[in-house]
């Protein structure tokens, strides 16, 4: 028997070392166990170990292998050991990614392969990503949302009235464009259609260091609820009057009622700019939106009132939720019957929300009451983005 032994023991000691050497036995998971050829990917952006990535990122890498027609790219991303397939067959050595988990460590790798079968793999590379984000501001950025206004009331005559548009909308960021010849801000231009029609508008915004703000805008809302709009009626709101259902939301959503000042031909500037986000976003900042003092119609103020995670059909998103406030008679208390929210992701808008139970009364040419509004409420879900 020790004969047999120590015939054995070099035999298992020569097999261990070749594994060692070879990497024999290993699989494709996120270990980055075993040798990595000199020719893999590698040269990774965000570098390994990078702290502090934004969490929409556009991530590169160097490979070159010139005896291949066609080179394709599967990337491997993820917070575990084992690294679930990102994106496949990628024919660029970059892609944007994201977005991300904020302030959370990743794993990612590259494998490459060539139209003949031929496969080689970079290393595993680490990164952790930073703890907030900005709005995500670059030309070539697209979105696209669904949209629903739904209302709920009476008539005279106890009529149930249970009213709801759908309508899709696009937003783009079209280019840079210098506005009073010193003022350098991004064009948004935003275009709707429903049932009814549609329409556009173009707003103009700068980004400072504690905010996005919106400096000038061309083109009038005219959108949804069109059902409900009547040449011949208007709306009575908290004892105000507006000439139709579009006006008072527009004027719910934005307050843009002051004295305006043309930069140009259907160019309307705000004086002062509208600071529309605070920087740095966190939980518990609040700013002011809208001022009565500065000709706005009410007073209005933001705050971030928490983080949560959001599932619409462009995916799932982690979001800093944005409650609008409206003090709409001026007495210095917030009203308890509107709320209005953003949920902010780094991919931008993901929702708005805007739910209002006070009555709205839709008046004829005559005076006489056709419908009371008892709840209403506008709300837009990304469907589909990209980020250049």
């Amino acid at each position: 028997m020790s004969g047999h032994n120590s015939r054995k023991v070099p035999l298992l000691a020569a097999i261990l070392a070749s594994i060692a050497i070879t990497g024999g036995g290993c699989t494709d998971d996120g270990g980055g166990a075993g040798p990595v050829p000199a020719k893999g990917p590698h040269d990774p952006f965000p570098a390994d170990r990078a702290d502090n990535v934004p969490v929409v990122q556009h991530f590169s890498w160097s490979y070159s292998d010139t005896t291949a027609d066609s080179i394709f790219y599967d990337v491997y991303l993820g917070t575990g050991y084992q690294l679930p397939l990102y994106r496949a067959r990628v024919t660029d050595t970059s892609l944007t990614v994201g977005p991300l988990l904020m302030d959370t460590s990743y794993r990612w790798k590259v494998l490459a392969y060539s139209s003949s079968g031929d496969t080689t793999r970079s290393s595993t590379w680490q990164f952790s990503t930073a703890s907030s984000f900005v709005f995500p501001v670059g030309i070539g950025h697209h979105w696209e949302y669904d949209q629903q206004y739904i209302s709920d009331g009476s008539g005279p005559g106890e009529e149930v009235l249970t009213d709801t548009v759908y309508a899709s909308s696009t937003v783009d960021i079209l280019s840079l464009d210098t506005l009073s010849d010193t003022m350098e801000t991004y064009v948004f231009n935003y275009q709707w259609m429903d049932d009814f029609g549609g329409g556009s508008i173009t707003d103009y915004r700068f980004v400072r260091d504690d905010g996005m703000y919106l400096y000038a805008y061309s083109g009038g809302w005219t959108g949804p609820p069109k059902s409900l709009a009547d040449a011949r009626t208007h709306c009575e709101f908290k004892g105000m009057r507006f000439e139709s259902m579009e006006e008072l939301i527009r004027t719910i959503r934005t307050g843009k009622v002051r004295p305006q000042t043309s930069l140009g031909p259907d160019q309307i500037i705000e004086d002062p700019p509208i600071r529309e986000i605070a920087y740095p976003l966190s939980v518990g900042i609040r700013w002011m939106y809208r001022d009565v003092d500065l000709g706005h119609v009410w007073n209005m103020e933001k705050e971030i009132v928490g983080k949560e995670t959001l599932t619409v059909p462009a995916g799932i998103f982690e979001c800093y939720k944005i409650r609008w406030f409206w003090d709409m008679n001026d007495d210095g208390e917030w009203e308890n019957d509107i709320a209005g929210y953003d949920y902010l992701s780094a991919a931008g808008i993901v929702r708005r929300l805007v739910q209002v139970s006070a009555p709205i009364t839709i008046i004829n040419e005559d005076g006489d009451t056709l419908w009371t509004l008892t709840e209403y409420s506008d709300r837009y879900d990304l469907t589909a983005f990209e980020l250049k």
